[in-house]
């Protein structure tokens, strides 16, 4: 495959972290009563829509997670084929801790 193609899926991909993960936070941060500026949980003001909104974003954001790394691993291998299997194994780890806190806030 032409390593620029690959460049261009590589980008669009982590604008897509980017995206999902900021509209995630917004959507949790207003369902759980809060503010930007103060994070405190408000006691009966959930929004249960907000909430699993954003969690679906939380979802987008593994898929492109993993996404990038696995776009991106077949240049990093010809320069260092252990680095290339740590940025994979590297991001599928934050893709679990991201999953766990996922599941702890549903």
């Amino acid at each position: 495959m032409n390593p620029q193609k690959i460049a261009r899926v590589f980008g669009w991909l982590f604008i897509a972290t980017f995206v999902t993960s900021i509209a995630a936070r917004l959507l949790f941060v207003s369902g759980l009563g809060g503010t930007w500026s103060t994070l405190d949980f408000t006691v009966g003001a959930i929004s249960d829509t907000r909430i699993q909104l954003g969690a679906l974003f939380e979802v987008g954001l593994i898929v492109t997670n993993i996404g990038t790394a696995v776009v991106l691993y077949p240049i990093m291998k010809l320069h260092s084929e252990i680095g290339a299997v740590g940025y994979v194994t590297a991001r599928i780890v934050e893709c679990t801790f991201i999953l766990v806190g996922l599941i702890s806030l549903l």
